[in-house]
């Protein structure tokens, strides 16, 4: 009977960086993905016969992912950063675009900032707290549109201090970046690194824990037996993974709801496009939450787009709102591709419930990572695995 010293359920950013540590740890470890490939919301779409890619999940890198920066520098994967060219957004209302500034009232911006230095953000919704640091006119007109592009779902009830959680920054590399080859490459180096072992299309489908020893079980039947266990799951497979053998851990995780969104990217010929380069759009009163584009990262031939729809649009919807953003007809849409998520969805009492659920956890040889800690960031993703690694040496380095 084969054991590992750390089985990692879910193949996202948070199990792959979970699998790293532990392989840098020269742990015994695997890592069990229920679909054919890894990277979960690293979701890099290549458009066949062409050499371009557009970002269906994530979009961005940051000099504030420290954590995240550290791995690509371990799979040597930095030379692949690029400064992302600085390109603005723009608004998307009454089916026409506007300058973001032109629809701020910067009297009312101005009469509220200095609430920005005495205000805090803890215990407050984002609706809660940026009303007084911005004024009702600009947060209802501008900033709560904003901030439903940032996490693809409404945002006024997700707490403030978890929007744009203040991370130490490496001023040795670009505020906002990109890469060429997109997101999906980290995952790939990841996994591409000597001695990982991944094994994907394998659902776990239980989970028991007895005498210090976590077995899984497979939707074949197969067993596989660990020291301790990470679930980089959603937070509803987690619970249904979780409910026999620590059914504890599922009171505080069942008041985690979640969210789901329709991400449509299209590949369009740049002569196609009378829109210029833009860095994205943000809907204030359409079918969607945001666009993001390529631009960034130019291509000569093409141009691409993301949209991430509301939940229950239908394709018709899509595909002409599409069209009436971009100004072009169903016909200059070379490629599409579709992809559905779901992102928890945080509200009021969070910390409370995350402060429960961590003492719970402490005493056992569990992980549990993911985005519905810190924040919906893929550094708050790699951030939280790195934590819960730390943790779990106390039970594998004894």
């Amino acid at each position: 009977m084969k054991t590992y010293d750390m089985l990692i359920v879910g193949g996202g950013i948070s199990g792959l960086s979970m699998a790293h540590y532990a392989l840098r740890s020269n742990w015994r470890s695997a890592v069990l993905e229920a679909t054919p490939e890894v990277g979960g919301l690293l979701h890099t779409t290549h458009f066949e016969k062409t050499d371009f890619w557009l970002e269906l999940g994530g979009h961005s890198l940051f000099n504030s992912y420290r954590h995240l920066l550290g791995i690509l520098k371990d799979v040597e994967q930095l030379e692949q950063v690029q400064k992302k060219t600085g390109l603005s957004f723009q608004l998307w209302q009454q089916n026409m675009l506007s300058s973001i500034p032109s629809q701020l009232s910067f009297p009312r911006l101005l009469l509220n900032i200095p609430k920005l230095f005495i205000t805090r953000k803890n215990g407050l919704s984002v609706a809660q707290y940026y009303r007084k640091v911005v004024g009702d006119y600009n947060y209802e007109h501008v900033f709560r549109h904003a901030f439903n592009a940032v996490i693809s779902q409404p945002a006024d009830a997700f707490p403030a201090d978890l929007l744009f959680r203040k991370k130490p920054r490496d001023k040795t590399q670009p505020r906002s970046m990109i890469l060429t080859q997109g997101l999906q490459s980290i995952a790939e180096a990841i996994i591409g690194q000597n001695n990982f072992e991944c094994l994907t299309g394998t659902e776990i489908k239980a989970i028991t824990y007895q005498e210090g020893l976590f077995e899984l079980t497979d939707q074949q039947n197969k067993k596989y037996y660990s020291r301790t266990l990470t679930l980089a799951t959603p937070v509803a497979t987690t619970v249904s993974l979780l409910k026999t053998a620590f059914p504890q851990l599922c009171e505080s995780l069942q008041h985690i709801p979640s969210a789901n969104i329709q991400s449509l990217g299209v590949l369009v010929d740049a002569s196609a496009v009378s829109l210029k380069p833009v860095g994205g759009i943000i809907a204030t009163d359409a079918a969607f939450y945001s666009v993001v584009s390529r631009d960034p990262l130019p291509n000569e031939r093409y141009r691409g787009f993301t949209f991430h729809f509301k939940p229950q649009i239908d394709e018709k919807t899509r595909i002409n709102t599409v069209c009436k953003v971009l100004n072009i007809t169903p016909e200059q849409i070379l490629q599409q591709k579709t992809r559905y998520s779901s992102l928890p969805s945080l509200g009021a009492g969070h910390h409370q419930n995350l402060a429960h659920l961590q003492k719970n956890l402490d005493s056992l040889p569990l992980a549990l990572t993911g985005n519905y800690f810190y924040g919906l960031s893929i550094e708050d993703c790699v951030s939280r695995s790195m934590m819960e690694y730390q943790r779990l040496q106390t039970f594998l380095d004894n």
